[in-house]
């Protein structure tokens, strides 16, 4: 009904002798947010911290954030970065009852607890901390470090989990720390009772490698929409033992009739 009700939509060819393969994607495709982020978001950097927040479920009050402005030089307060997905154990995800336009670290006065980058060509120097600052740019890697003092800053490559960065702050300078069991990503956070692990699955329709957060005993944390599936499959387990309970007691009674014996009223 819906498909009936739209209008006719043309469908869409590339131009000859050009595969669709071939088109170009976030990387290849200029952005007018300035020279600190080139290109736009591709769909695994909108899904990602979407599941990272869903997971997220420390105990205690905390503000999570995505592609927020993160100011953090009061002596030029216009500087920011804009992390990925960050958390700040403690911040008050609503402050005054409002929500943040920004989160203003000399207003704030509580660091990100955790900052994660999500690797892409062209991003993945400077979030790796290849690329270092200049006299003119200040780079994500001395931000976090040396404004922030990030105390678990990690950099993830969903192409290729192997290479995901896990460093911590340890006498002003991040340490990189093994987060490989095995094939996957595992980052204890025993602080907030946490584990960051990587998880292959669908999550928002979508089959790819992702991080999610599970509790301190390895126990997947369930999204919202997961947690619902659940409760439908308990209840259509229930339907189906309760119908077989229901087909049973008909076959006792037809049994009980065949033998001339009244089983009485259902």
């Amino acid at each position: 009904m819906l498909m009936e009700a739209l209008p006719n939509i043309p469908t869409w060819e590339p131009p000859a002798g050009i595969e669709p393969d071939d088109l170009p994607d976030m990387h290849d495709l200029p952005c007018n947010k300035g020279p600190e982020e080139p290109g736009v978001p591709d769909q695994f950097h909108i899904l990602q911290p979407r599941l990272l927040d869903d997971t997220f479920k420390p105990s205690g009050k905390f503000f999570a954030a995505t592609d927020m402005n993160l100011y953090f030089d009061p002596e030029v307060p216009t500087r920011y970065k804009r992390p990925d997905w960050l958390a700040a154990i403690g911040a008050e995800p609503l402050p005054h009852g409002e929500m943040r336009k920004s989160y203003v670290m000399w207003k704030e006065k509580i660091p990100p607890y955790i900052v994660i980058e999500l690797l892409s060509f062209g991003s993945d120097v400077e979030d790796l901390g290849v690329k270092r600052s200049t006299k003119r740019q200040i780079s994500k890697w001395d931000v976090y470090k040396d404004y922030l003092k990030v105390p678990h800053y990690i950099a993830f490559d969903f192409e290729d989990t192997t290479i995901t960065g896990n460093f911590k702050l340890k006498d002003g300078k991040f340490v990189h720390e093994p987060c490989m069991d095995g094939p996957w990503v595992r980052i204890p956070f025993p602080e907030i009772g946490l584990e960051l692990r990587s998880w292959v699955g669908r999550y928002n329709g979508v089959q790819s490698a992702w991080l999610r957060f599970y509790d301190a005993k390895g126990n997947i944390i369930l999204t919202p929409e997961e947690e619902a599936e659940q409760q439908r499959a308990a209840h259509r387990e229930e339907c189906r033992k309760n119908q077989l309970l229901t087909n049973e007691n008909q076959r006792l009674r037809d049994l009980l009739r065949s033998a001339g014996i009244d089983p009485g009223k259902d």
